[in-house]
């Protein structure tokens, strides 16, 4: 175990003794991602020219339902029938 995952998992035992943390909230606590501190891989980038062009040429067509767009008020879900 290297020293920073070891520190980490110091912290987090202590933090379960004080403030009983559950075992899942535990273990959330000490996974630390292999991405960590690297350049991210170019499958995860984004192309943000092609994206902004994108954004301000292409339209949604309305005939289309999964271009549709459908407001509602918060914490209403609305339903798409085909």
């Amino acid at each position: 175990m290297n020293a920073a995952l070891f520190k980490l998992s110091q912290v987090s035992e202590s933090l379960t003794k004080e403030s009983g943390w559950t075992q899942i909230q535990k273990e959330r606590a000490v996974k630390i991602s292999p991405l960590a501190g690297k350049q991210a891989p170019l499958g995860m980038l984004v192309d943000v020219p092609r994206l902004v062009t994108a954004y301000y040429t292409e339209v949604p067509d309305p005939a289309v339902l999964a271009q549709r767009v459908a407001l509602a008020p918060p914490g209403i879900v609305v339903r798409r029938s085909s």
